[in-house]
């Protein structure tokens, strides 16, 4: 397992969870490009995108993940402020994405 980071700070943050088979973004709070510079354009190893809240630094790039067809994840009132759909997830509910499993608190 490989973690490593893109951005943490204010002005952006994305983290890169993954291995030879799949990758799991923390956050997208970068462009678009950054990440994919940041999974060496490997994007059909990405298990799923994980983003926390809806503050742009967290979820800057949810837009263009939609439209790249990637799985974006997070919670309702996430997506509903964002103004966009993606695979809600509850809090305290065990989720498989790909092999890793997430448990949102």
């Amino acid at each position: 397992m490989r973690l490593r980071v893109i951005a943490s700070s204010s002005k952006g943050n994305c983290y890169i969870i993954g291995n030879k088979e799949e990758i799991l973004i923390l956050e997208c709070g970068v462009t678009f490009a950054a990440i994919k510079k940041g999974i060496d354009f490997e994007l059909d190893k990405v298990v799923g995108v994980l983003m926390s809240h809806e503050h742009k630094d967290h979820c800057k790039s949810a837009k263009d993940i939609v439209k790249a067809r990637l799985p974006l994840y997070s919670s309702a009132g996430t997506f509903n402020a964002i103004g966009i759909q993606g695979n809600v997830m509850e809090e305290g509910k065990v989720y498989k994405i790909g092999n890793f499993k997430v448990l949102p608190f």
